[in-house]
């Protein structure tokens, strides 16, 4: 490989024989994940390349939950290096460090929250033991001193360890990780699973549709927004409930707005979905202009999905008719559906200056992925469309429907 350390020892990653498949998603719930690896500078996730980049990119490491990964990546020219995080679907990558350093060895903690790596100044200088947040939220440095410090790793209990190597002892290489154990609770993660646009209703020159969107997932999905003062949206937090009864806050879940309308007013979600008129070869060219979704427990469409269908919970009005508001919390269980018909609050598109001929509507859930779930390959659903014209009224067919995909 092209990272070389600064004291001149290489980080060589040989590949290694796969001995595992790529376990889907239901799987990964209770088995161990598949082998992850780097051939030739790509990861792959047993026989299944995630990445194709120019990048160098080495050293995964599981996270505790079997769904994410951390990796090194080396770009072409540079010197120093950085750690990314991605899905094991190859989705969501994130960048950790800023590529400022020489960075190595990277090992979750067992509450999947941080990361410890090994990491040298580009000037020169020994390396050190930095902790990294997982959310990107930024890095510290654990040691400082002279001496070579690597190895990092944790306890089951959260504390770190690390290793301090004498002057020529060479560094271990990872070639490949077969998993890191899971400790402590599971994550009881949602799972949006996008329905297909259906209801199609034109109103003037608008192309009205109805959406849904089912919660097939473990747990429910639970936002609370909040904010200090009266600013115009709350911050969201995403309230992630674990199997043994405790709740993991992920503080990034976007922003929720008060929205004013005649048949209701409450605090939306804002970005819950995204619906799309896209061209036949995926080229957008309308957009919604959605005002967001208050999440809540109204209908129990998809209770066949799901392992355990519990009553309503999340009956809340969204903090309906207070504008006032700071604080607000709302959901929605495993198995229920987020539903909205059309032409409310945005259900719509504007077909004015689309010529006739074949369209894909691609309705979207947590299109910028900012919420935790189980699998994000479900979350786009679309269908195909023929668009007329008479006069300035449009006319709309459904030709096909496609529930897993954004092509159609």
């Amino acid at each position: 490989m092209r990272m070389v350390r600064l004291l001149g020892v290489a980080l060589a990653l040989a590949p290694l024989p796969l001995c595992a498949v790529l376990l889907d998603v239901g799987e990964a719930r209770s088995l161990p994940p598949a082998v992850v690896s780097s051939r030739g500078g790509d990861l792959y996730v047993g026989s299944v390349r995630l990445m194709a980049t120019p990048a160098d990119e080495s050293q995964p490491d599981w996270s505790p939950d079997g769904r994410r990964i951390v990796f090194v990546r080396e770009e072409p020219g540079r010197r120093g290096s950085s750690l990314y995080v991605v899905r094991r679907d190859g989705g969501g990558l994130r960048r950790l460090t800023r590529g400022d350093q020489v960075v190595a060895m990277p090992a979750w903690s067992p509450d999947g929250q941080r990361i410890a790596y090994a990491g040298s100044p580009l000037a020169g200088g020994s390396f050190d033991i930095w902790v990294a947040a997982a959310d990107g939220a930024g890095a510290t440095r654990f040691t400082n001193s002279s001496a070579e410090e690597a190895l990092p790793a944790w306890s089951d209990s959260g504390r770190l360890r690390f290793r301090t190597l004498v002057p020529g002892e060479s560094w271990p290489e990872k070639r490949s990780d077969a998993g890191t154990p899971q400790t402590g609770p599971r994550e009881l993660l949602p799972d949006f699973d996008q329905r297909a646009p259906f209801r199609l209703a034109v109103s003037g020159s608008k192309l009205g549709f109805a959406s849904a969107t089912d919660n097939v997932g473990e747990g429910p999905i639970r936002i609370r927004g909040a904010r200090a003062s009266l600013v115009q949206t709350m911050r969201a937090e995403q309230l992630v409930e674990l199997s043994d009864g405790g709740v993991r806050v992920y503080v990034r879940a976007g922003r929720l707005r008060y929205t004013r309308a005649a048949t209701h007013s409450h605090w939306h979600l804002l970005d819950f979905q995204r619906y799309e008129l896209r061209g036949p070869t995926g080229k957008l060219l309308v957009r919604d202009r959605k005002s967001g979704f208050c999440l809540a427990d109204h209908y129990g469409l998809a209770r066949r999905r799901v392992a355990s269908f519990r009553a309503a919970r999340f009956l809340a009005n969204c903090a309906a008719f207070d504008p006032g508001a700071l604080t607000v919390e709302q959901g929605t269980s495993s198995g229920y559906t987020d539903l909205y018909p059309p032409h409310l609050h945005g259900q719509n598109l504007e077909l004015r200056g689309i010529p006739a001929g074949v369209y894909v509507l691609v309705h979207r859930a947590n299109p910028e992925e900012l919420l935790e779930e189980l699998d994000y390959t479900n979350n786009a659903a679309s269908l195909r469309i023929r668009l007329t014209w008479r006069g300035r009224m449009p006319r709309v067919e459904e030709l096909r429907r496609c529930e897993g995909s954004e092509r159609c």
